[in-house]
């Protein structure tokens, strides 16, 4: 695409060079001469689409991603919180699984990329919306009614990563959907940071670096040390919270160790 412009550009240049109905100039020169020349592109070296941009462009242009998937990164985090999965609302699954399968009128949590959006006018004049979610697994509906749609409105966007906790409609045949309750971003769930360091010393020694780190990247998610010989947990005060977000851990991950730096979600009650 960068190229396109200039493709066109010589394509437009080498017609002038012919005369309507007549050789090109070029070709009066003889195949052989020099000022004939090859058609050449030079490509320059430009830096990869951000990996977020690069899935939507290939989904976008084939129907289907090829690099990975939107949720690669969010795996974890959907494992602690979802209790349900897209395919599970699918016919073929409801026949597979039986007894394991969804059951109507089950209360669940699933998660996963809004994909599109279907707003609806009831007959009171009040605005609700079906949703397509997609996980690994498959796309679902999500029914959301006014008083649901009226709490989560001015998140819900295409490709926003959400979970639902709701209320499963099943029919004796056909897809099953759900009937949402509360909806909530990714990155609104409450996380804990967890630090860990080998003893009290180790602490002391670094203590000045890490508080360093958390007053620069503040955020919603709490912090909680961990020192290893002494097996004791600290949670630190609500003015030390963080930014939980990938770039803040890869800092602190770099600082003080893969090993010793974990995300975990603190409380499934925020559903």
């Amino acid at each position: 695409l960068v190229m396109l412009s200039e493709v066109l550009e010589d394509m437009q240049k080498g017609k002038k060079d012919i005369i309507p109905g007549q050789m090109s100039l070029s070709d009066l020169l003889g195949e052989e001469s020099e000022e004939k020349g090859d058609f050449e592109l030079l490509f320059p070296n430009l830096e990869e689409f951000p990996k977020a941009e690069l899935l939507r462009n290939e989904k976008d242009a084939l129907g289907v991603y090829l690099s990975g998937h939107p949720l690669d990164s969010d795996k974890a985090l959907m494992k602690e919180v979802c209790t349900r999965k897209a395919r599970d609302f699918s016919e073929e699954a409801q026949e597979e699984q039986k007894e394991d399968g969804i059951r109507d009128d089950e209360i669940c949590i699933v998660g996963g990329l809004l994909t599109n959006i279907n707003k609806r006018i009831t007959k009171k004049n009040e605005m609700m919306a079906f949703l397509t979610i997609e996980d690994n697994t498959a796309s679902m509906e999500v029914v959301a009614f006014p008083r649901t749609f009226e709490t989560a409105k001015e998140f819900l966007t295409e490709d926003s990563k959400i979970f639902v906790k709701g209320r499963i409609q099943k029919k004796d045949e056909g897809e099953a959907k759900l009937i949402a309750e509360k909806i909530i971003l990714f990155a609104k769930v409450p996380k804990e940071i967890w630090v860990q360091f080998s003893d009290k010393e180790e602490y002391e020694k670094r203590e000045a670096e890490l508080l360093q780190i958390l007053k620069e990247y503040k955020g919603e998610s709490e912090v909680v040390l961990y020192l290893r010989k002494e097996k004791a947990i600290k949670r630190l005060p609500r003015e030390f919270r963080i930014d939980s977000g990938e770039g803040t851990r890869s800092l602190l991950m770099e600082k003080f160790g893969t090993e010793n730096v974990k995300e975990k979600t603190k409380s499934l009650k925020f559903l």
